[in-house]
């Protein structure tokens, strides 16, 4: 079934200008520019070769890994919209739609026979790489036609295996890649005619309905993450853009109004307080969603003013392999947003103005605010936090730390939604107890077994699925707890961020280093521990218990609100309680 191509989006070609608040849209599309020759440079453009169209240099050029990541593929679609997009050095350009057929391609020889892909090891089968990868394949053979392409008949065969795929399968711990898979089945359906794959696309967006909290959230691995709620609402955002399905529009409008309650006023959103650690927003959901309502409104304007001030993790600070899953969002962005917001008002006036105090129970999540400060914490992992001061530092804890002499990990910031907590506008104050964690670096002899299984047993999909359960369960989900507890209390007064923090432990624990305010986290996120500015003001506290089988330690914590660190006192004790 041949698709002519899209309409060209109308592009502005004025400055960004702060006038009023209003940023252009341009701000994405240079974003993009700055880095595209980096993209280029991780595809194989020799066309003798037998992995030409490959994006992954791993796998094509260092030849490191044994399996190209499928969802470096979704970088055909950021090509395909730079070809369209006219005024720049991109446009049109002969090669770059030679690349792209190449990169279609290539998506079709790592397909397994069932329709699926891999993202991290052979016979893996991964949803999200299935989901996300057939909506950018689908998606540059709807920008550029079907009639375009040397190889649809092939192309088609391919999203017609990968779409059948999807209907047969699900994904129940991170909810952005249902998200995914709905538009990604619709447009498999506009491509072929085939009415199942539109209504397995609204069947799930109703499961998303029944799923989403009553605050707005689609659970990653549990909890709240604002970077991939963005995500999940960019997808059902361009799912409505196509099927004007009001359900799609309501999931994504709830998940909006939520986001907007956690944008800060350094222009940064997420961080340590989310279930998955990520520092960004993927934009073109707000952008198209914009004229629906006031929550995409003040989004867009925050997004377009994070992207042009180069505020939380943009595009240039992703890796390589991030950059191939997110440029072709900021495009989007650009192409479906309008040309300038005149007179919007400035995404910081808009934060400003929010509530001094909101608590989202079911999340865990807290926020409280002050006239120079605001804080987040999540009672969930440990009392996580981000502290915002108007001055312009901003500081992060991922959850206290306690070390054995033998070099054992033990973490507050584990996931953990039945720790006790009591959530006032004063005060923050959580109790848990401390999970063990293990670093687990791929080593030669664990990496020939994992490949030997995989190529093996691996093979069955049964089986399969439950080993990467398994892996989930170990690299982000741990959950063996120790005979160690925490407690932190977090108050915001009038002129002071307090942080107190209380380890205990007894027998057969013995912790001989604590360690407070710092961001290193022990979750496992692909998309997380960027480099972000609040790096720069980290100062971890690390304090030395003295040894021992049992006691306790407290460590109070005195911040001003310019963001310095005033006051710092410590406690011990070997009765099993601070003094």
């Amino acid at each position: 079934m041949d698709r002519p191509a899209s309409q060209s989006p109308v592009i502005g070609g004025e400055p960004a200008s702060w006038a009023g608040g209003g940023v252009s849209k341009d701000v994405y599309l240079r974003a993009v520019l700055g880095q595209t020759p980096r993209l280029l440079g991780l595809l194989n453009r020799n066309s003798c070769s037998a992995t030409y169209g490959c994006f992954d240099r791993n796998y094509w050029h260092y030849r490191v890994v044994d399996t190209p990541s499928a969802r470096c593929q979704e970088a055909v679609l950021t090509l395909a919209l730079l070809h369209r997009i006219p005024g720049t050095d991109y446009t049109g350009r002969e090669p770059l739609l030679r690349w792209v057929g190449a990169g279609l391609r290539y998506w079709l020889t790592i397909q397994r026979p069932d329709g699926s892909f891999d993202e991290w090891y052979p016979n893996e089968s991964s949803f999200v790489a299935t989901a996300f990868t057939t909506y950018a394949i689908s998606e540059t053979a709807l920008l550029l036609g079907t009639g375009a392409l040397e190889d649809w008949p092939s192309l088609e065969r391919g999203l017609v295996r990968a779409g059948r795929w999807l209907l047969a399968g699900g994904e129940a711990r991170a909810l952005n890649q249902v998200a995914g898979s709905a538009v990604a089945l619709y447009n498999v359906g506009l491509l072929t005619g085939d009415r199942r794959f539109e209504e397995g696309a609204s069947e799930r967006v109703h499961a998303l309905r029944r799923l989403q909290s009553g605050e707005g959230w689609l659970a990653e691995y549990g909890g709240a993450d604002l970077g991939y709620l963005s995500l999940a609402v960019a997808y059902l955002a361009k799912l409505y853009r196509k099927s004007r399905w009001p359900h799609a529009a309501q999931v994504a409008g709830a998940g909006m109004g939520f986001l907007e309650m956690f944008l800060h006023r350094d222009l940064t959103a997420g961080g340590d307080y989310g279930s998955r650690l990520t520092e960004y927003l993927i934009p073109d959901g707000f952008e198209i969603l914009a004229p629906e309502g006031e929550a995409a409104r003040t989004l867009r304007a925050f997004a377009r003013a994070m992207v042009a001030h180069g505020k939380g993790v943009t595009v240039a600070w992703l890796d390589d392999r991030y950059l191939c899953y997110n440029a072709y969002n900021l495009l989007e962005a650009f192409c479906y947003g309008e040309t300038a917001v005149a007179g919007e008002a400035p995404a910081a006036s808009a934060v400003s103005a929010a509530a001094a105090f909101r608590s989202f129970p079911d999340a865990g999540i807290a926020v409280v605010k002050g006239p120079r400060c605001e804080v987040v914490v999540n009672t969930h992992r440990g009392g996580a936090f981000k502290c915002v001061f108007s001055g312009g530092v901003t500081i992060g804890d991922a959850g206290a730390v306690a070390l054995s002499p033998r070099r054992e990990i033990l973490y507050a910031g584990i996931w953990q939604p039945s720790a006790e907590c009591t959530v006032r506008p004063d005060q923050v104050l959580v109790k848990g107890v401390l999970a063990r964690v293990r670093e687990t670096p791929l080593v030669p002899w664990r990496n020939v077994l994992l490949r030997m299984f995989q190529l093996t047993l691996g093979r069955v999909r049964g089986i399969s699925v439950r080993v990467k359960n398994l892996l989930r369960d170990l690299l982000i989900m741990p959950r063996t707890h120790s005979a160690a507890s925490y407690e932190r209390s977090i108050r915001l007064g009038a002129d002071a961020l307090v942080v107190e923090d209380t380890i205990r432990w007894a027998p057969p624990v013995q912790i001989s280093r604590v360690v407070v305010g710092s961001r290193g986290s022990f979750l496992y996120t692909p998309s997380s521990k960027f480099f972000s500015a609040a790096d720069l003001y980290e100062h971890p506290t690390v304090i030395d218990t003295r040894g021992g089988d049992r006691g306790a330690v407290r460590i109070a914590r005195e911040y001003d609100l310019a963001g310095s660190l005033v006051n710092l006192s410590v406690s011990h004790a070997d009765d099993g309680g601070a003094g």
